[in-house]
């Protein structure tokens, strides 16, 4: 029977050199020592530490929400109304508002979750102190991971510009 680490080196598609050393046959294997080339990876501009979203980054609250309504300024494009408006508190928040016409709850929490990890990955590039509300559009088809990333940069950069 063969070794333990012999059935590991042909397991993992290497072989020893003359040296000693390992030979990669694997592009595999050789990517994996550098997680920054890693196929298929979504490499984020922004450092992984400031990629949260908790509770205090949230617009919780009515009077919130009515407070945004009726001080912010208002973007639009197809899909979504992006309503800003400085806070006090010094923390930039995110509400998000979809309505039951848009389409069924997984459809609505598909939508959100999308909205959620555009904001996640992109909030260090925002202006502090700000309440962001995006209203959803009722639309016949419901809008693809590339249509809310490409529609959201476009009215939160207006707004970052303003």
């Amino acid at each position: 029977m063969a070794s333990l680490s012999a059935w590991l080196r042909k397991a993992a598609g290497s072989s020893l050199t003359a040296g000693g050393q390992k030979e990669e046959k694997d592009w595999l294997f050789s990517l994996a020592k550098d997680r920054s080339v890693r196929p298929g990876a979504f490499a984020s501009v922004y450092p992984m530490e400031n990629s949260t979203f908790g509770k205090l980054e949230r617009v919780h609250k009515r009077r919130d929400y009515l407070t945004v309504y009726q001080q912010g300024v208002r973007t639009h494009s197809e899909h979504f109304t992006c309503i800003v408006c400085p806070n006090p508190s010094g923390v930039r928040r995110l509400g998000i508002t979809i309505i039951k016409k848009v389409g069924n709850a997984v459809t609505r929490n598909r939508i959100k979750r999308l909205i959620r990890e555009f904001y996640r990955l992109h909030k260090p590039g925002l202006p502090a102190s700000l309440d962001i509300v995006i209203m959803v559009k009722v639309r016949t088809s419901s809008p693809t991971h590339h249509e809310v990333r490409r529609e959201l940069e476009r009215l939160l950069i207006r707004t970052r510009d303003e």
